[in-house]
């Protein structure tokens, strides 16, 4: 199924409707269209249906509401940037009182800046341009089209771990114990010969946010996956956990921890393969689809650093680098994303 081909959408009866996917109800009457494109964005996967098209489309590819909902992306892509500068300026004022949080402080303007960057970038390369946001529009319903194959099955081992690390560490006492039982703790791991730990390990995370965070990160790019690629790619996931691990191993023991917990590096990886296949593939991707890919790759990298000091950087960059060599070479790509050479 091609993410542009307009067949691919259900056909419509003549009157005013729409529809949200993943849910499959449609709603009639123009007003109830307004009211579900009223805020829309280009992330919105809603479809909807006018009297003179023949099939449903997201409401960017009708003539009847393209030029409205464009101005609306526009509208919010602006009140973003502005808000943010708003809190930047707060911040800094902040900073220029010299308070005791200094450090915290900066950290906090650093990541402000990172997403205003990104969100300029962002707003100039695509949503400035209506032809680009109709393709972002297009890929994204396609994507919630295909969200069964990869992303419901590592959702779900991610959900079902997060639920057993829960009892098991009431039933240990604290983390630390559970994790000296059952978690990737280096010494264990290769001095005892343990090397289970690097594959179950890292599916133990330092409290709820951190799980938390690692879920909202993997739905993301799972999703994307799970839409270009194979079924493979709950394999390439796995490896990817064990990789990282590894690499984080071999970081010199005075700067890396004693154990490692989460599953960011093999979220990375994933990151990084779509990564790769966009890139190699540019023409059947959306317009700078690679671009903001790895635009996003180092905001989520450097906000890491800046908020989060204490994750491990080696397994998030060393899985984002594994998993674009793997996705430049097309490994685990579906056919119909892989451009004609020459």
């Amino acid at each position: 199924m091609d993410w542009q081909d307009s067949e691919r959408f259900p056909l419509a009866n003549g009157d005013w409707q729409f529809q949200r996917p993943p849910f499959g109800r449609i709603h009639d009457g123009e007003v109830a269209v307004t009211k579900a494109t009223r805020s829309w964005h280009p992330l919105d996967p809603v479809i909807v249906a006018t009297p003179s098209s023949l099939r449903f489309a997201p409401p960017i590819c009708l003539p009847e509401t393209a030029k409205r909902v464009h101005a609306t992306a526009l509208r919010q892509s602006k009140l973003v940037l502005f808000v943010n500068f708003v809190w930047m300026g707060l911040l800094l004022l902040l900073l220029m009182a010299k308070l005791d949080d200094a450090e915290k402080l900066r950290s906090l303007l650093a990541a402000f800046v990172c997403f205003q960057l990104y969100f300029f970038v962002d707003d100039y390369l695509v949503l400035r341009h209506i032809d680009r946001v109709r393709e972002r529009a297009l890929f994204v319903h396609f994507v919630y089209q295909k969200t069964t194959g990869v992303l419901l099955p590592l959702l779900s081992i991610a959900t079902i771990a997060g639920i057993v690390q829960v009892l098991a560490q009431k039933m240990s006492g604290d983390l630390e114990t559970l994790l000296r039982a059952y978690g990737l703790v280096f010494t264990s791991a290769m001095e005892m010969g343990q090397y289970w730990r690097f594959l179950i390990g890292p599916f133990f995370h330092s409290g709820i946010i951190h799980w938390f965070n690692n879920i909202i990160m993997l739905m993301l790019v799972a999703g994307v996956a799970g839409a270009i690629g194979k079924r493979s790619i709950i394999l390439h996931f796995f490896a990817y956990i064990i990789l990282t691990s590894i690499a984080v191993y071999f970081v010199p023991t005075s700067i890396r921890a004693e154990a490692l917990v989460g599953i960011s590096g093999a979220i990375f990886g994933l990151h990084g393969w779509i990564f790769g296949v966009s890139f190699r593939n540019k023409p059947r991707f959306p317009q700078y689809f690679y671009v903001l890919i790895g635009m996003f790759f180092l905001l989520s990298l450097v906000l890491t650093i800046l908020l989060a000091p204490k994750a491990s950087n080696t397994a998030h960059i060393s899985g984002f680098v594994m998993g674009a060599l793997v996705g430049f070479f097309n490994v685990g790509l579906q056919h119909q994303f892989r451009a004609k050479l020459g």
